[in-house]
């Protein structure tokens, strides 16, 4: 029996279903995975979870998910292929049904699951392992290691952009504040701060809107090197963004910074790296918009990921 996997068109969401379709596969079920023709669905290849990846037109896509809409955010089986169309929506709305309670310090706090786990539950999986499953090469992985060395002090990859941000929905008449990005103002302290002991790269996607920071952009670069460059890096620095998701798969040290969305739904722990979370979001006790993060913040936050700052 054939599984078609058919992903979401972001990077992050996308990212966020892959430890289900590992655990998937692992159950004997052979993948093929159809994406989007977007630039950055090429990090899938050489995935051990998928036996074949299939780019589709945005139009072929939406054609797919018409034929088979009853089996958006489940398993099911047509003919001779089980369809599976993960919905990050679904798992959103049964990650608020799976509250758990904890103690913290005399009191109750709410927990709850993951995207990742919830993922996992439309497949009717249990999801313990979180981490997401994408294999670079050798050569990609001697690329970054290259790439970072050729700069004259360790390098901090910064991720401070993101499409999904408030303020970048252009459709509104009157423009909302951020929710996900941080102002240049707190970027430029941050780097005016480590300028002396790091180099800083900023990345984007191709013609994204960029923000005036002290530091050099790289956009539109292909998504496996930015991943390769990510996990050679010193660490990588991200509000809720795909790099975020990007540095948990290849391990990078990363530096989250969390407001609109809980860091529980977007846990990116599992990196093996070091990991530190800014986290505003709401189940923090710093629970505040993301304009309440202060570039002290990150400044503190990077040496709990990298070594020697203390």
């Amino acid at each position: 029996m054939n599984t078609i996997v058919i992903n979401n068109n972001l990077l992050g969401d996308g990212l966020m279903c892959m430890p289900a379709v590992r655990d998937w596969h692992a159950q004997g079920n052979p993948v093929t995975m159809i994406v989007s023709d977007r630039e950055f669905n090429n990090i899938y290849q050489h995935s051990p979870a998928i036996d074949e990846l299939v780019v589709a037109t945005d139009a072929q896509l939406s054609s797919l998910k018409s034929k088979y809409r009853d089996a958006i955010g489940k398993v099911a089986v047509f003919g001779d292929k089980a369809i599976f169309i993960p919905d990050i929506c679904k798992a959103l709305v049964m990650s608020q049904q799976n509250v758990t309670w904890e103690d913290d310090n005399g009191r109750k706090r709410r927990r709850h699951p993951s995207y990742v786990k919830m993922i996992g539950r439309q497949m009717g999986l249990t999801i313990t392992d979180t981490h997401y499953p994408i294999r670079l090469l050798d050569d990609e992985i001697k690329y970054g290691q290259d790439f970072v060395a050729s700069f004259s002090k360790p390098l901090l990859v910064c991720a401070a952009l993101s499409t999904s941000c408030t303020s970048r929905e252009s459709s509104r008449a009157v423009q909302l504040p951020p929710n996900k990005m941080l102002s240049a103002t707190v970027w430029n302290e941050f780097i005016d701060y480590y300028k002396d002991r790091f180099d800083f790269l900023f990345v984007g996607a191709k013609g994204e809107k960029t923000i005036p920071v002290n530091a050099d952009w790289m956009l539109g670069e292909d998504i496996r090197k930015v991943a390769a460059i990510c996990k050679a890096c010193a660490a990588v620095v991200s509000i809720d963004t795909g790099i975020m998701h990007l540095a948990q798969a290849v391990d990078a040290n990363l530096l989250a910074i969390c407001a609109a969305v809980s860091s529980q739904l977007t846990d990116c722990s599992a990196t093996k790296g070091k990991y530190y979370c800014v986290d505003h979001s709401e189940f923090s006790p710093l629970y505040s918009p993301i304009t309440a993060v202060t570039s002290a913040e990150l400044i503190d936050g990077l040496k709990n990921v990298v070594e020697g700052l203390e």
